[in-house]
């Protein structure tokens, strides 16, 4: 048994037991942790319009083989328990603390103790938050607010928090046995102290008959924005601008994305995502920009046999640099303009064996910062950010913790360079809590060092009349233009 193992209880409702409770504690006996399991009574049914729900959706679309959210038939012996009980890991939907004298771990959901927070704001649209209850420090609960990918799908949803939570009682667990609290940012949601469960099972009743017409997704398609900008910049005034954006036009058989601008030598050009729905694979494409606008079509700059996406384009070194996300490869490429803008090579493999999205750059106080959105046992790169530092540009580059350092899905994925405002450091950032993309949240960096990063959200942007649609994703401008992207 390993020195820092613990002797842990696990309370789990039978009515209410789910694959990744099985998964945890596979993991957490693998660790060396010895588990005893109670099943805790009485049972607390799940609504039977909820359960009928994702019984349709998984018979009518495709699920993961894994499926963490449905139901699991446990035993009350799941695996050897020896000696005084170290940590009480209550999984249930009692409100109550557990019925332990010593120090334990509570399942939140939604800032709450119910599953029905999560499925109510998964048939709102939109994500949720969950995560646990430390007796150690009831007062700051860790809590994520966890992005969900297809928000249309209730199972689908619930299945991607059942798995974050996974790894989030994992993660504390492991905090327990050395000797932390397991305490987190994100405050309770005021509506979660008033939780009412008659009026969430009635919202729900009314979400429901209403869902399985949310079934058919439809595709997006993306669109970019732009517009001549001067004195009223999206970074200097935190808002969207009055004036109309022109939209960049497409023909009908790709859509273009992630705009980012540079001007050298008098000419602007806009790097773009340009995503053929032939090839349904990604490439770089480049376009210049005159007085009165684009000057032609995009044309190809850069192709992979993976999926390319955000160029990120920078300077540094007086030099000019491209940093495209190539999830699919799982690495991440820097390439240097060898005769802008047209010529590249790859200057050196920042990272590799790792899926990261949208990674941007800044320098900040002689240091080196890349920001990106990550993902894999546990993450998403809608919600989970990680940040790595260097010395030099080309590395080596080392991550400023073993986890994410943000899980939040209104300001975790970069949605465009950094920029400084009133001297401090701000990053634009993808808010996907209704969907991928859905907003633009601007935050204020408090923090980023070695001890640690924290940032503060002054302003989230929506899709206004000016800019109809369902998205707005990326931010970028320079030599009087400023760009953006989302769905219309």
């Amino acid at each position: 048994m390993p020195p820092d193992a613990l002797n842990i209880l696990v309370r789990i409702d039978p009515a209410r037991a789910r694959r990744w409770h099985a998964h945890a504690l596979e993991i957490l006996s693998a660790k060396g942790h010895r588990l005893r399991l109670e099943l805790a009574y009485p049972r607390q049914e799940v609504p039977f319009v909820i359960r009928l729900l994702t019984m349709l959706e998984r018979l009518l679309r495709p699920q993961s083989a894994s499926q963490p959210g449905a139901e699991w038939q446990p035993t009350p012996t799941h695996g050897p328990s020896q000696g005084p009980c170290d940590l009480t890991v209550d999984l249930t939907s009692n409100r109550d603390a557990p019925p332990s004298s010593g120090r334990w771990l509570k399942v939140l959901y939604g800032g709450g103790t119910f599953e029905e927070a999560c499925y109510l704001d998964l048939l709102n649209g939109a994500g949720s938050i969950a995560g646990f209850q430390d007796s150690a420090a009831p007062e700051a609960p860790r809590l994520a607010r966890i992005a969900v990918r297809n928000p249309t799908m209730l199972s689908i949803g619930w299945d991607e928090i059942c798995e974050r939570l996974t790894s989030f009682l994992v993660d504390a667990v492991q905090d327990v046995a050395e000797g932390r609290r397991v305490t987190g940012r994100l405050p309770i949601p005021r509506e979660a102290r008033a939780w009412s469960v008659s009026d969430t099972l009635t919202a729900l009743q009314a979400r429901a008959t209403t869902a399985i017409g949310r079934i058919a997704v439809r595709a997006a398609h993306w669109h970019v924005g732009w517009r001549h900008a001067a004195s009223d910049l999206i970074k200097d005034t935190l808002a969207m601008p009055k004036a109309t954006w022109s939209r960049l036009p497409d023909d009908g058989q790709r859509y273009y994305a992630d705009p980012f601008v540079m001007s050298q030598d008098g000419r602007t050009w806009v790097f773009l995502e340009e995503f053929p729905f032939a090839t349904q694979k990604g490439i770089i494409s480049l376009l210049e920009f005159g007085p009165s606008g684009p000057q032609g079509t995009p044309k190809a700059l850069l192709e992979e046999p993976h999926h390319l996406s955000y160029p990120f384009v920078f300077r540094d070194q007086g030099q000019i640099w491209m940093l495209p996300e190539a999830h699919a490869s799982r690495r991440l490429d820097l390439y240097r303009a060898t005769r802008f803008p047209w010529d590249w090579e790859i200057a050196a493999t920042l990272i590799d064996g790792a899926h990261i999205s949208d990674a941007t750059i800044a320098l900040h106080n002689g240091t080196y910062w890349m920001f990106g959105a990550v993902e894999g046992y546990g993450y998403s790169s809608w919600d989970s950010l990680q940040i790595w530092q260097a010395e030099n540009l080309l590395g080596p580059w080392t991550p400023l913790s073993t986890r994410p350092v943000l899980i939040d899905a209104q300001a975790a994925r970069p949605a465009g360079a950094l920029f400084n405002r009133n001297g401090a450091l701000w990053r634009p950032a993808q808010d996907c809590t209704t969907g991928y993309g859905s907003g633009l949240s601007l935050a204020r960096i408090d923090q980023l060092n070695d001890a640690g990063f924290s940032q503060s959200v002054q302003a989230v942007l929506r899709p206004s009349t000016l800019w109809p649609g369902s998205g707005l994703h990326t931010l970028s401008a320079e030599g009087g233009l400023e760009f953006i992207d989302g769905c219309r």
